[in-house]
């Protein structure tokens, strides 16, 4: 028999605060060891829970690391995480981060414990603790000393295994395991070297039927040479599927800029969602779709975001809203020739045509505050974007701001812009995921106390700061039911003042969570 909430809200008093910030200017510190932090990526899981992996400096060299945040915001396991790889370089290189729809966590990074620098990955727990290999990585890469290694990435494929991608000298390799963290393709994965050039990997994205897309930079020639982009998608058994087995050109019309590695979606259905910017010609920012097949959708070369003369546009983000087909693309923008003004624009794609006019929507306009590191995230039926601004172009500190803009680009917030982190400071290496409720979940690192810290910050689709509102208050344990045992986890937190207890999101845990709880719990379900 269902008992009042109101009894319940009565009977208890109010607990403890959620870990999400509600003040912008205190925003909340994800790892401080003293040695520093860098490159921070976050991943959000279905029940607004995230993990964020980042690089740090212990002592003997750059490890990767992994903590894991509860809804509002509280740390799952201990402070500054857990470590996933203890390695000793010098210096730090890009990794791959995923994760499942059963909470376990992959990350893909060079691993030295052999002597050799290889490609390692690991499967993490829920609970924390690593699946492969004894604990140790499960090496994917099989080369002698001498032979260079970088830029790992890592998906989970729609079969329950992952795939891999890595550069690998002047080639690029691939490699799948399954859910034991077993090879399946050839030792040393499938490596792909071109005739002339070099290739550079770039990412790697689930297709269908356990498939996996790559992409890699192509440098045509030396350093200098003209930079394109290819794609491939490999078949469960590593077979080639696009172009009869030859890579696909997403871009060649120019060349992107040299040391950019563009990042992409998957539709969804087996193909893929591309967005770069070009470093030569007309200096856009364009995105192209390519279908399960390997046929492209749009434009070879694609389609700019926006043809504004006398622009350049730079280090564009896209979301994809595989529902609709929509692309939404965030992106900086400059003058050409001296580039001494800056600003942030956006614009929405179907079926290849620009839906926010020629030009895009003017979000930031060109001023001398520079602006960088574009995030751009699904938001209801339409997206929220963050970026860096710094007073000027040779000024090291740096904020982060964000907006949010409709289906059909207005603004949805007042004022327009967000003030996410106004705290003047060095900041960098800025990522961004969206919830299934709406919400964004932002991380950078952050140097305002003299170390390198990583920090982040949850935006509610209103555009105020602190915890996401639960999926579903009613069913609180989210194991599909509404019954007596939502009522013992909620409690269990409530007493306990873990920040999941704060259902209604308003950052506190008190009587009004009890209330929402039980309005729900009552009621049976959620609308």
């Amino acid at each position: 028999m269902r008992t009042s909430g109101l009894l319940f809200a009565a009977l208890l008093t109010a607990s403890a605060h959620a870990q999400w910030s509600n003040d912008p200017n205190t925003n909340l510190v994800i790892a401080d060891r003293p040695n520093g932090q860098a490159t921070p990526k976050v991943r959000i899981f279905a029940d607004g829970s995230c993990a964020v992996s980042f690089i740090g400096n212990v002592g003997n060299g750059f490890d990767t690391f992994l903590q894991r945040l509860d809804r509002g915001g509280s740390e799952v396991w201990a402070h500054n995480g857990i470590t996933v790889d203890d390695s000793h370089y010098s210096s730090s290189q890009d990794y791959g981060f995923d994760i499942d729809a059963d909470g376990n966590m992959y990350l893909a990074f060079r691993n030295d414990t052999s002597g050799v620098i290889q490609v390692g990955v690991q499967k993490i727990s829920p609970a924390g603790v690593p699946q492969w290999n004894g604990g140790a990585a499960v090496l994917v890469t099989s080369v002698a000393s001498g032979v260079f290694i970088g830029n790992p990435h890592v998906c989970v494929t729609s079969d329950g295994g992952v795939a891999v991608g890595w550069s690998q000298n002047s080639s690029i390799g691939v490699q799948k395991l399954d859910s034991t963290g077993a090879r399946q393709w050839a030792a040393g994965g499938i490596v792909l070297t071109p005739t002339t050039g070099s290739y550079s990997f770039a990412e790697i994205k689930p297709g269908d039927n356990g498939s996996a897309i790559a992409l890699w930079v192509r440098p045509t020639g030396n350093i200098n040479s003209p930079r394109h982009l290819y794609s491939q998608k490999f078949a469960a058994d590593g077979a080639q599927l696009w172009n009869s087995g030859n890579p696909r050109i997403v871009y060649d019309g120019g060349s992107v800029q040299n040391g950019y590695f563009p990042t992409f979606h998957s539709d969804g259905a087996g193909g893929a969602v591309f967005g770069w910017y070009e470093n030569s010609g007309s200096r856009y920012a364009r995105v192209q779709r390519i279908d399960s097949s390997g046929t492209e959708l749009y434009a070879h070369n694609g389609v700019p975001s926006a043809i504004t003369a006398g622009r350049i546009h730079l280090d564009p983000s896209i979301a994809f809203n595989a529902a609709t087909g929509e692309i939404f693309m965030l992106w900086n923008e400059s003058t050409t020739g001296t580039q001494n003004t800056w600003g942030t624009y956006a614009q929405k794609f179907l079926n290849g045509e620009r839906q926010w006019s020629d030009d895009g929507v003017e979000i930031v306009g060109l001023t001398s505050a520079q602006t960088s590191f574009a995030r751009c995230v699904l938001s209801g039926d339409g997206m929220m974007g963050f970026w860096f601004t710094k007073p000027g172009f040779t000024a090291t500190p740096l904020t982060v701001r964000g907006t949010r803009l409709s289906n059909s680009g207005e603004f949805v917030w007042s004022p327009r812009i967000l003030e996410v982190s106004p705290t003047l400071s060095d900041k960098g290496r800025l990522d961004a995921a969206s919830s299934p409720q709406g919400c964004a979940y932002v991380v950078w690192h952050d140097s305002r106390t003299g170390n390198q810290n990583v920090m982040g910050q949850s935006i509610m689709p209103d555009g105020t700061l602190g915890a996401c509102p639960a999926p579903c208050p009613a069913d609180y344990n989210m194991d599909g039911g509404v019954d007596g045992a939502d009522v013992d986890a909620f409690f269990t937190d409530w007493e306990a003042g873990a920040s999941n207890a704060d259902v209604n999101g308003d950052g506190g845990i008190d009587g009004a969570d009890v209330q929402t709880f039980f309005t729900a719990w009552e009621a049976g379900g959620c609308s």
